[in-house]
């Protein structure tokens, strides 16, 4: 007998649901990050709370405002989607 038991405390889910499909990553960052970085868009591991790879699975994602740079065909090329906004036990799709 196996059981699979899926538990979900104070978080939401995040998903990519976009049509392009050589998304690769989806780089979370604080929200305003894609407005304070100027210039071509690129990962800063400084700045960077959670990476989720690969985009095609549903990922528990704590709740809040983040801006999400999208790894388009790894590496590249990157693309920002601003203001994201997660909810405790809400579905999120980055489109």
């Amino acid at each position: 007998m196996n059981y699979k038991i899926n538990t979900n405390l104070n978080a939401g889910d995040i998903t990519y649901g976009g049509t392009r499909r050589d998304i690769s990553k989806m780089h979370m960052y604080p929200s305003g990050t894609a407005n304070r970085m100027q210039g071509v868009a690129k990962p800063d591991k400084t700045r960077e709370i959670l990476c989720y790879d690969p985009v095609n699975q549903r990922y528990p994602c704590p709740p809040g405002s983040y801006d999400v740079l999208l790894d388009i065909g790894n590496g590249s090329r990157y693309e920002w989607v601003k203001d994201v906004i997660v909810r405790t036990g809400t579905p999120v799709s980055v489109k």
